[in-house]
């Protein structure tokens, strides 16, 4: 038999401008939905695509005696020869922003069988070897970009995303950039500890998966915000997929927004006179559109019991597209 008695808490039942989710909920019948109408509320909409302004405008291909990318690569490092990685190796051959007639490309192809080509021919190209071909090469480049940012490509299964490397001193690590209204900074490699021993669990590494699409003729980076739990700043954390799917639980928009933010910041960063601008491949900021209905996120996302709020700082009045 239900209870006739009514519980009445003065704090949580008070009747102010922060119950309106409460009034719905009770608003809504016991044997069906109800509709709720859009609000009318200015909203920013922010898309995860940056759009890429700018590449070299001619590639080089010739006939090479290196046939894996670990092997060139260690050829590379014995010659003391530091970065300069975007290039791929496709059927015998190497495709490459670098021009190969000159050193230490000409030690690498041969002469006899360069040519250089504009490279609209693969970004523009129809032919699905030479779009993957040019990806592959886009990608190269958004790994030398980042990794000058100590920015690392991990791909070792089940992986496949750029997270920050922890400092050597294995000391949690910021990053400082100016945000939509204001210089900020994010704990970009933090120590999670267990909260019963204290003892370091493991590092939760600010990351993003990457992909590259091409519409109307135009290429993007599709960037997509997300964790790299490790046990020491480099190998993965065992556990990694249970942390990474608890905090992905408790994440709301403005969690997820303000790390998009922030890759926006370090993937257009035109450098300054102490870091030198990486020239070959640049982005515009993403794209952003003011509409005039919205969602407020507290009257459908449920509240987790024993959720802690996120320590971050994050970005406000605005929605992921």
């Amino acid at each position: 038999m239900a209870s006739k008695k009514i519980e009445f808490s003065k704090s949580n039942n008070r009747f102010s401008s922060n119950c309106l989710s409460q009034l719905i909920a009770l608003a809504i019948p016991s044997e069906r939905g109800i509709y709720k109408p859009p609000l009318q509320k200015e909203e920013e909409l922010v898309s995860n695509l940056l759009q890429v302004h700018s590449y070299p405008k001619v590639l080089f291909v010739g006939n090479t005696r290196f046939r894996t990318r670990k092997e060139l690569n260690g050829w590379l490092n014995e010659m003391k020869i530091h970065g300069r990685r975007e290039w791929i190796l496709k059927n015998e051959r190497i495709i490459s922003f670098h021009n190969l007639t000159e050193y230490p490309w000409s030690e690498i192809s041969d002469r006899g069988t360069i040519e250089d080509f504009e490279s609209r021919e693969w970004s523009e190209s129809e032919d699905k070897d030479k779009c993957r071909e040019w990806v592959e090469l886009l990608n190269t480049c958004l790994r030398e970009k980042l990794y000058r940012e100590g920015v690392r490509f991990q791909s070792e299964y089940p992986f496949k995303l750029y997270y920050f490397i922890a400092n050597k001193d294995g000391k949690p690590r910021q990053y400082r950039y100016h945000s939509q209204q204001k210089q900020s900074s994010r704990e970009v490699v933090k120590l999670l500890t267990n909260k019963k021993t204290g003892n370091i669990m493991c590092y939760r590494h600010s990351a993003m998966e990457g992909r590259f699409q091409r519409f109307d003729s135009l290429w993007y980076l599709e960037v997509s915000p997300t964790y790299f739990y490790s046990i020491d700043g480099i190998n993965p954390y065992p556990y990694h997929g249970d942390q990474l799917a608890g905090v992905k639980r408790l994440e709301r928009n403005e969690s997820v927004l303000g790390q998009l933010i922030m890759w926006e910041r370090l993937l257009t960063d035109r450098g300054d006179i102490f870091r030198p601008e990486y020239t070959m491949l640049r982005f515009d900021g993403l794209t952003r559109q003011i509409v005039n209905l919205g969602i407020v996120d507290e009257l459908w996302l449920p509240v987790e019991e024993g959720a802690e709020p996120d320590d971050e700082e994050f970005e406000s009045g605005g929605s992921l597209l």
